[in-house]
């Protein structure tokens, strides 16, 4: 459901901006009714878990440690490799496509919003996670979603000013973004299942290490090689976790924790 939301929302940023370029619709319209969205949901979370009791067990420090086994070194590299590609498709790939003239047929201005719009709408297969991994395996299931994010990164270099290339590379980013993290969830909760939150947390925190540093390296790749080299680059990162990734890395039997 997270994935869900998620893909909606920036196929729906992604429609607000196409409204912004063909209509001359404000663009505070559209900040005013994401505003508006973000209250209601806030709202709409105090009130659903206003009952929850805090938990209030002992031992934080300890349940942290617990976290740092060998089985969840995959968990982590994953979530870094994730972190890392998404956040530069995310900063550097509309605009490198607006740069390379656009589409043929639409606004270059455009352009963003038939990313974002794709983008949004083929990550609701967030929703599928679980049965692709059941007919497939962990293991295959994530060596195919890092080579799809490294596709996507991949298509940016080679054909920003296609059809294809802007909608498979748009694809391809939103399944790789909204599938890693329904695996990311899951995962972390199978490995710690007395942990599952922090686990999580963790495993976030790593894709958010990459989400920091991936783009400030990348910018400075860019200006010493060029856009296209820094996206071809950049896809390196998550065809080696592919390539390096072996089936006993992705267990999914709890780790050892005392």
């Amino acid at each position: 459901m997270v994935s869900t939301g998620t893909g909606i929302g920036i196929a729906l940023a992604g429609l607000a901006a196409l409204a912004m370029v063909l209509s001359g619709l404000p663009w505070r319209f559209c900040w005013a009714f994401f505003a508006a969205a973000s209250g209601i949901a806030l709202i709409g979370n105090c009130l659903a878990f206003r009952s929850v009791e805090r938990d209030c067990s002992s031992g934080l420090k300890s349940a942290w440690s617990n976290l740092a086994q060998r089985a969840a070194i995959p968990l982590f590299v994953i979530g870094f490799a994730y972190g890392t590609g998404s956040a530069i498709y995310i900063s550097f790939a509309a605009d490198y496509m607006v740069s390379a003239g656009g589409v043929a047929g639409l606004p270059v201005a455009a352009t963003p919003a038939l990313v974002y719009i794709c983008y949004g709408l083929v990550g609701l297969s967030g929703l599928l996670t679980k049965r692709v991994k059941d007919r497939i395996g962990l293991p295959m299931l994530l060596r195919l979603l890092m080579l799809a994010g490294a596709l996507s990164l991949a298509l940016v270099a080679i054909a920003p000013d296609t059809w294809s290339g802007l909608i498979l590379s748009a694809a391809l980013q939103g399944l790789h973004v909204m599938m890693t993290s329904a695996v990311l969830a899951f995962w972390s909760e199978r490995l710690f299942p007395s942990l599952p939150s922090r686990s999580f947390t963790v495993a976030l925190l790593a894709a958010a290490a990459g989400s920091v540093l991936g783009p400030a390296l990348a910018g400075v790749a860019s200006d010493a090689f060029g856009a296209g080299a820094m996206f071809i680059g950049t896809a390196l990162l998550p065809a080696a976790t592919a390539i390096m990734l072996r089936d006993h890395d992705a267990q999914e039997r709890p780790a050892n924790v005392e």
